[in-house]
């Protein structure tokens, strides 16, 4: 700027109309600048807020997704293997229980075998002795009719013996039967007990396994798989009785 555009006082600098105009501009132009400068790092401060906002957003709705994903998968696997678990726990149940069904029914064909033999040995040995009895009872009659008694005197006696050992016979059985009546309703009784016992520890226990009234307020676990397994051995008893031979 030359000297003959401006020119300094005591306390002041005087410019002319040029000078000023230039410094104005000049001074115009950095705070501008400035401004620019300020705006932008605004303008930076919040896009970059925002950018952290979308992408905190974008990182749970992400983690959400793939949860869900790996969430479905797992139940489709847990499923398949629950699945595979039942049919090979199937297979090896029915197997064993095949086995046992066919131990059964070898032993009750052995029994049938065995109570047939028994059968026809009894009616053997009570046809034998019915023919011995018949034989002696000819010759007792014999004796007698040439000791010089009456036939129709001695048949009447036999005849009667007939009739009393027949009424013998006949109490016998039905006092069998009486007892053999009693020991089933006996069996039966027990294993009704038995059942009635398990339907109340059954009524004891919740869908979770929880059995109420225990000390203290406290409530005592049981686990499905202990329950179900006492459950099984209960049941087992009462077939293992069934089976049990009565004297």
């Amino acid at each position: 700027m030359e000297d003959d555009y401006w020119q300094v006082g005591l306390s002041k600098v005087f410019l002319k109309d040029y000078s000023f105009n230039a410094l104005e501009d000049r001074r115009n132009i950095t705070l501008s600048k400035f401004a620019i400068i300020v705006q932008a790092w605004w303008r930076m401060i919040v896009v970059r807020d925002y950018y952290r906002e979308v992408k905190s957003c974008t990182i749970v709705c992400q983690k959400t997704w793939r949860c869900y994903i790996a969430r479905k998968r797992y139940l489709r696997k847990k499923e398949a293997a629950i699945t595979l678990q039942t049919q090979i726990r199937m297979f090896i149940t029915r197997k064993k229980f095949l086995i046992a069904l066919e131990k059964k029914r070898e032993e009750e064909r052995k029994k049938r075998e065995e109570e047939e033999r028994k059968r026809r040995e009894e009616e053997e040995r009570r046809r034998r002795e019915e023919e011995e009895k018949k034989r002696k009872e000819e010759e007792e009659i014999k004796e007698r009719i040439r000791k010089g008694e009456s036939e129709a005197q001695v048949r009447a006696e036999i005849d009667y013996r007939h009739e009393v050992e027949e009424a013998k016979r006949q109490e016998e059985v039905q006092k069998h039967e009486e007892e053999k009546k009693k020991e089933e309703e006996k069996k039966k009784l027990e294993v009704l007990n038995i059942r009635e016992l398990i339907a109340q520890k059954k009524g004891k226990l919740g869908a979770s396994g929880y059995v109420k009234g225990t000390a203290r307020g406290r409530t005592k676990t049981i686990s499905k798989g202990k329950k179900k397994l006492r459950l099984e051995k209960e049941e087992e008893a009462v077939y293992e009785y069934k089976r049990k031979p009565r004297v």
